[in-house]
């Protein structure tokens, strides 16, 4: 790495057997300041490690373990860090704002697949036609027919129905009495959702569900090389549904989301075929991974905590806010990547022509100089007016009401039917620095005033 001399500085009615068939799938067994309800940071472990990295070859093992006590140490001294396969993990706020649109860097196209060794396939195919990874007049082309169907007012609408789910998946959880809470509903909550605006038969609900999380892991930078020939498989079945259900839905059109979206693939004439069924697996995979882990993270903040639990349980609206401070505090998504087309100068730092960049939403998020006490968790915070973790500028995410939407009924009906719920044993951080981020497991229970 150059260095220069330093710079001055519509859905389906069905909501109720969705959910029913939904609850037997992918089963598995702070303090106050000022008055204000904040959490001191659970993960200022790994001082040692983030003092003694090599900021030019940071291991990716060590960034997904210990990925904000590291960016800590290292975002007041640098604007970046490089990871050991190469790419430049952007740290601060203003510039990943800024780099997301700058014209001297583009999205990413197969770059990290073909950096992997993946240069074919059903993996190689999602990446490759996916507007999530596309640029200018393609981007455009590929995103359009969503544009409408995702708008905010349609997405409130679904409110209720929404509403409806959540209780149903969360009300049997008691006969339980203890459970995971990620596998039994967090995960459960948006691929339900998802599967019910594809109008798809409750039966295939439990199917549908595990696929779904079992090709997500291609979204992320950490999955290892033994996974990916299982990650492969899944693709391949996960592309002939989605073909299946387009096919099934052009013989017998509804009045519901996947009509309205063939409808108007259909009249975008310069849409392909595998272009069409790409962006519907995108809107798929992307909708699912990142709800689970935004509203597990959400929710084990809370139950360690009881004064911030306390204040949602007194006051309902305060919900939206919790919902806002952890995506920041804990965003499901660490990074958003980019390649540059030029030498790009931060702060005296020289970013290379031709790099790879990751552009780190989980170290702006926490950024000293737009948040006061960013390590601290305050469901009262003053959030920026559009939110990193959504991403920015054209690519922003095109699901970010819908996610909103689940995550607050989500807690809310926690809320409601589990005041007193608590998590047992130890509390299983969040994993993963790049990419969606992961939490495998968080077992919670009810004591008896539940």
């Amino acid at each position: 790495m150059r260095r220069r001399k330093r710079l001055s500085r519509k859905p389906a009615a069905a909501f109720s057997s969705f959910a029913r068939i939904a609850r037997k799938s992918v089963s598995s067994r702070g303090y106050f300041m000022n008055g204000r309800v904040s959490q001191k940071v659970s993960e200022e472990s790994g001082p040692m490690i983030s003092a003694s990295i090599d900021p030019d070859n940071v291991s990716i093992a060590d960034l997904d373990r210990f990925g904000h006590a590291i960016f800590k140490e290292w975002r007041p001294k640098r604007p970046f860090l490089r990871r050991q396969d190469g790419v430049y993990l952007v740290l601060r706020a203003d510039d990943v704002l800024g780099l997301s649109s700058d014209p001297r860097t583009r999205q990413i196209e197969t770059e990290l697949m073909l950096n992997r060794g993946v240069n074919e396939g059903a993996v190689f195919d999602f990446v490759r036609y996916s507007m999530l990874f596309s640029n200018k007049e393609t981007h455009s082309r590929r995103r359009s027919p969503f544009t409408r169907t995702f708008a905010f007012r349609m997405i409130e609408n679904l409110r209720p129905q929404i509403r409806q789910l959540t209780e149903i998946l969360f009300r049997d959880l008691k006969e339980l009495g203890s459970f995971n809470f990620v596998g039994e509903y967090a995960s459960k909550l948006p691929a339900v959702t998802i599967a019910s605006l594809l109008g798809l038969p409750p039966s295939d609900i439990p199917y549908f569900t595990q696929l779904v999380y079992r090709v997500a892991r291609c979204l992320s930078p950490s999955w290892r090389d033994a996974d990916f020939p299982d990650i492969e498989k899944s693709a391949v079945e996960f592309k002939n549904y989605v073909q299946a259900v387009i096919d099934d839905r052009r013989t017998d059109p509804r009045d519901d989301f996947l009509s309205s979206y063939i409808n108007a693939t259909r009249e975008a004439e310069d849409l392909s075929p595998v272009e069409g069924l790409t962006q519907l697996m995108l809107i798929i995979l992307a909708g699912t991974d990142t709800t689970k882990t935004g509203l597990t993270a959400l929710t084990g903040q809370l139950l360690q905590h009881r004064q911030a639990w306390d204040a949602l349980l007194n006051d309902g609206t305060l919900v939206a806010a919790a919902v806002e401070e952890g995506l920041r505090f804990e965003p499901p998504v660490g990074s958003y990547p980019r390649s540059t087309l030029a030498d790009i100068d931060l702060d005296g730092f020289i970013l290379p022509k031709n790099s790879l960049l990751a552009l780190c939403t989980m170290s702006a998020l926490r950024d000293e100089k737009h948040y006061v006490h960013p390590q601290l968790f305050d469901i009262h915070r003053k959030q920026m007016r559009w939110h990193m973790v959504f991403g920015t500028g054209e690519h922003r995410c095109l699901g970010e009401a819908l996610a909103r939407l689940e995550l607050q009924e989500g807690l809310a009906t926690v809320l409601r039917h589990a005041p007193n719920l608590s998590i047992e044993g130890e509390w299983q951080a969040v994993q993963g620095h790049g990419g969606v981020r992961r939490i495998a497991e968080m077992r919670v229970g009810f004591n008896r005033e539940n």
